[in-house]
């Protein structure tokens, strides 16, 4: 079921509820088999440490 599965996404990255914004901010708009992603301002992030994050998928 299909809302089953978004809930079981939002709570992987730590969200309870589908807020598109939030999604980009956790998930640094990465996707799997995606080199694009998003760095905000004020982030030292790295490519190498998003992925070791957990929440680029």
């Amino acid at each position: 079921m299909v809302v089953i599965e978004n809930t079981i996404i939002l709570n992987l990255i730590g969200l309870e509820e589908y807020n598109p914004y939030s999604i980009c901010l956790k998930t640094h708009g990465k996707m799997a088999q995606d080199k694009t992603w998003f760095k905000f301002e004020g982030e030292t992030l790295n490519y190498s440490a998003l992925l070791r994050s957990g929440y680029a998928f």
